[in-house]
């Protein structure tokens, strides 16, 4: 397995993989109808690539496929950087390739690219399946709240 920053080429098959694993996972809490809003206009090609271009964006290759992919982006408030703080985004990872560690090695990469180590902080909007993974590489809940914001539950990781 390779991971890597993605290609600008790439973002379609990106997008792609992120539409068939949110409509496979998100189906048991989200009517479709909502689940395709979200993936059309959140995580349109247009959105990826514009966090590749303010973050760092990764994909996870198994023989030149995309199997997985993450961003790490700068955390914002009130419209400006925070400088110690940055925001996991966009993990997702093939269903034939579950279980097989990929998630957890983006998770890697993204916490020791040149943002996450400059991190006090990392915060992670995680859907409810994907907690306990999250749980189980150091992430808590943010300030021990345990609620929903939009279809995500925010988690962090204070380094």
């Amino acid at each position: 397995m390779e991971i890597r920053p993605v290609k600008d080429i790439e973002f379609k098959e990106v997008h792609n993989l992120i539409k068939i694993s949110a409509e496979a996972d998100w189906k048991y809490w989200l009517p479709p109808s909502e689940v395709s809003r979200i993936v059309d206009v959140s995580l349109c090609v247009k959105k990826l690539k514009e966090r590749a271009r303010i973050g760092h964006f990764y994909v996870a290759l198994i023989s030149e496929k995309i199997v997985g992919c993450g961003a790490i982006l700068p955390y914002i408030v009130d419209g400006k950087n925070v400088t110690d703080e940055f925001i996991i985004r966009n993990v997702f990872v093939d269903k034939q390739h579950s279980g097989k560690g990929i998630g957890k090695a983006i998770i890697e990469v993204l916490e020791n690219d040149e943002f996450g180590k400059k991190a006090k902080r990392i915060e992670v909007p995680a859907t409810i399946p994907a907690i306990p993974f999250y749980i189980k590489l150091g992430y808590s809940h943010k300030s021990g709240i345990k609620i929903l914001k939009g279809n995500d539950i925010l988690l962090e990781k204070h380094f």
